[in-house]
């Protein structure tokens, strides 16, 4: 089921796109695409638990790619940083990796795809190529895209932690009254 939500949103995402710029989605080069997920979902990661050295490995990552583009930051450092309580009492933090594509208009849309995972459960990785590498991978190539070629719209691009433990660095997003709305 996850992997069909996820193709639905790629699909989705990349009919968005294609009206304005039918014919020019070829440079969305899947190579580089295919390169991102391998890094998100090696077993280096850790499979990207909230709070791992794996975690903050694919953070470092996802905020290299933001920087060596050019990107904006929305935040300091393209970190949002937040923490939350899970059912268990446990506090634990999370950090959400923003940046933005300054369009032509002040009108602003959002992509997001979430970077973390399961972990490693028994010793073994769950690596979460399709849960979600793929989507941060997505996310990426059309950060890259729309850095080269202007949007008619402001892009904010928020590559999201702690979905697997309850969406809480999307409902971190979505409370912070310094993200614009």
């Amino acid at each position: 089921m996850q992997r069909y939500s996820n193709f639905i949103l790629i699909s989705f995402l990349l009919c968005l796109i294609s009206a304005p710029l039918f014919g020019q989605l070829d440079r969305l080069d899947s190579e580089f695409m295919l390169e991102d997920l391998r890094k998100l979902s090696h077993d280096a990661a850790e499979g990207r638990r909230t709070g791992t050295k794996g975690s903050e490995a694919a953070r470092r990552f996802i905020i290299k790619q933001f920087e060596d583009m050019k990107a904006k930051s929305l935040q300091k450092d393209y970190r949002h940083p937040f923490s939350f309580v899970t059912s268990r009492g446990d506090s634990i933090s999370g950090e959400n990796v923003v940046a933005y594509i300054k369009g032509e208009e002040e009108t602003a849309f959002v992509v997001t795809a979430h970077y973390d995972h399961l972990g490693v459960r028994d010793s073994v990785v769950y690596n979460g190529a399709d849960d979600n590498a793929s989507g941060v991978a997505a996310l990426i190539a059309l950060a890259e895209y729309f850095k080269a070629n202007k949007p008619r719209h402001t892009l904010i691009f928020a590559a999201l932690d702690a979905e697997e433990m309850g969406l809480q660095g999307a409902k971190a997003f979505l409370e912070d009254e310094s993200i614009p709305q």
